[in-house]
């Protein structure tokens, strides 16, 4: 009899821009750039190192270059 073996396991994960001046005005977005606030910046980065450390996350990464995406 053949032994089954399971396919590797794949994790797609999705994240959104940090929170910008217009997410606090509740402006309509995703067609221009707007200011990250100082709690969307700390966001960003504290997601960057986990991206960067957590093995589970560095097979791909994709991202944007907008001024929602720093460094």
């Amino acid at each position: 009899m053949e032994r089954c073996t399971a396919a590797p396991r794949t994790t797609v994960v999705l994240v959104r821009h940090g929170k910008t001046v217009w997410n606090q005005e509740g402006r309509l977005q995703g067609h221009l750039d707007s200011q990250l606030l100082e709690e969307g910046e700390r966001g960003a980065l504290l997601l960057g190192r986990r991206i960067r450390t957590d093995p589970t996350l560095t097979d791909i990464t994709v991202g944007e270059r907008y001024l929602q995406c720093p460094g």
